[in-house]
């Protein structure tokens, strides 16, 4: 019997940065159209600046797998979050790959108990977390005890701050570049004692950086 998530389900055979086909939610338009054209358009073109290694990245939300795929390509090792279970049904079938770690699972500053809000049916990508019902998980980036890292990409809601204050000992550690969704004052101000700086700006994100002697 097909499952009642595989029903909602249809496949695309559009490609994004040469990447295809995919699987994916028939009510969604949102998180399709935006991503592929912040990717193809203005993010890779970031990340090939100022990313320097390529062994190890941490990306959140995993959404509907499109980032994380992407990344398997260029990234010997891709850690993706998505706690929605229905969007995570959809990454697992578009991110078949042994190199990306898949985790049903929401990133913040503590390990916890979360819930997801689906805010909006024609965009998964703003789905945002809520500590009414405590039913997912959600973990810290410190608490995968990552023996290297050099890329964080989140994609959070608004949330962005919360997970990488659970990473302060990875962040310390490996000073990797940042990409985040929206980014403002409070991430700059909480990653300058790390010795980060602004350092290029895309469609949607900020890319944060250690910049030496600055």
């Amino acid at each position: 019997m097909m499952c009642d998530y595989e029903k909602l389900c249809y496949t695309r055979e559009d490609t994004v940065a040469g990447i295809g086909p995919w699987r994916w939610l028939q009510a969604d338009t949102g998180a399709w159209d935006g991503p592929k054209k912040d990717f193809e358009e203005s993010h890779i073109h970031a990340y090939k600046k100022h990313i320097e290694n390529w062994n190890v990245v941490v990306q959140a939300g995993g959404c509907q797998g499109m980032y994380p795929r992407i990344f398997s390509e260029i990234f010997q090792r891709v850690y993706t979050f998505e706690p929605d279970p229905l969007s995570f049904f959809v990454l697992n079938v578009n991110c078949q790959k042994d190199n990306i770690i898949k985790m049903q699972a929401a990133l913040g500053a503590e390990n916890k108990l979360i819930s997801v809000v689906r805010n909006v049916q024609d965009n998964v990508g703003m789905n945002t977390v809520t500590e009414e019902h405590q039913i997912i998980p959600m973990f810290t980036v410190d608490s995968l005890n990552l023996n290297a890292c050099d890329f964080i990409q989140f994609d959070l809601e608004g949330y962005e701050l919360y997970a990488l204050m659970g990473a302060v000992n990875t962040i310390r550690q490996f000073k990797p570049v940042i990409s985040c969704e929206l980014g403002n004052d409070l991430i700059l101000d909480f990653l300058k004692q790390f010795g980060y700086s602004v350092v290029d700006h895309t469609i949607a994100d900020t890319i944060y950086k250690v910049v030496p002697n600055e």
